[in-house]
């Protein structure tokens, strides 16, 4: 990517409380206390289009997924968009600020813009263009996540369900968040909640695979797929229907030029959405990610 762009900005509204109930005073204090928020540290931008004070509001998290704050709204007017148009925003800790006696802790960040461009050279048979703005977001989200994910303990539906009454409304909005085309958000809940568990299910690593592969981040959902069967111990009784959706795109991924008609179809299937639609140069099948996944057998 090349940088075209620099600016320093702060975070704003880090004394509200995000929309889970956490406090971001809290959370901002005991990443200061763990040393994690020194100078450098990198932070995700994450636009909220759903919004219905600010349609152009932008949140600022954590690698895990927990909200700070927001860009103002000035600040937000602008970049906003230009994620939109497929610029790339990078974002690090310049200073922690406050935390005294009477005073509220505070961010300010440095934010380093890029241009669009493709992220990896083009598979034969397809024209160069740019991928999805949300899927670079998910590429370093999934980045954070993955290692320590691995140390997660792998739960039965059976048991899971018996333990918590049924259904739960995080697990329920991040599947809804998913059909209604908000990728980000929707993993942002999957991958906070099982890090902050400990723990996850068949159910919950299907939500993942298909809300990655929905998107457009085949590699990460690949890398997932095959992570997950390499040490979940599965209840026999479960149906192994995340190996039967892995070797399906799996599929599509060797056979890009005969199956890319194929792909929308499948992944329309499985995103829950009627309305469903994707442009397959602009994810990252045809890049070189995808490629090394298919050499190292995924």
């Amino acid at each position: 990517m090349i940088m075209d762009g620099c600016f320093h900005t702060k975070v704003v509204g880090v004394t509200f409380k995000n929309d889970d109930g956490s406090d971001r005073q809290r959370i901002i204090r005991n990443l200061a206390r763990n040393g994690e928020l020194e100078e450098g540290t990198e932070l995700f931008f994450i636009p909220q289009p759903s919004n219905p004070y600010d349609s152009n509001c932008v949140l600022v998290n954590t690698g895990n997924g927990q909200t700070l704050g927001t860009l103002s709204r000035d600040v937000a007017a602008q970049v906003s968009p230009q994620i939109r148009q497929g610029y790339t925003f990078k974002a690090y800790v310049s200073a922690q600020t406050g935390g005294d006696i009477g005073y509220a802790y505070g961010i300010n960040i440095k934010v380093e813009r890029y241009k669009p461009e493709s992220t990896g050279s083009v598979r034969t048979g397809s024209t160069t263009g740019s991928i999805y703005p949300h899927v670079v977001t998910l590429k370093r989200m999934f980045a954070d996540f993955f290692p320590e994910f691995q140390g997660s303990v792998v739960r039965d539906e059976a048991s899971w369900r018996y333990e918590y009454g049924g259904r739960v409304p995080w697990a329920d909005e991040a599947l809804q968040l998913k059909r209604q085309g908000e990728y980000v958000e929707s993993c942002q809940l999957y991958f906070r909640n099982i890090l902050s568990r400990g723990d996850i299910t068949l159910g919950w690593a299907q939500g993942i695979f298909k809300t990655l592969a929905c998107a457009g981040d085949i590699a990460d959902a690949l890398a997932f797929g095959r992570e997950w069967f390499n040490y979940a111990d599965l209840n026999a009784t479960e149906p192994d229907t995340l190996l039967m959706h892995f070797s399906t795109l799996l599929r599509f991924v060797q056979n890009p030029e005969t199956d890319t008609n194929m792909l929308p179809q499948y992944l329309q299937s499985i995103s829950g959405n009627p309305n469903y639609t994707i442009d397959v140069k602009k994810t990252d099948l045809y890049t070189d990610e995808v490629l090394r996944k298919i050499r190292c057998n995924v």
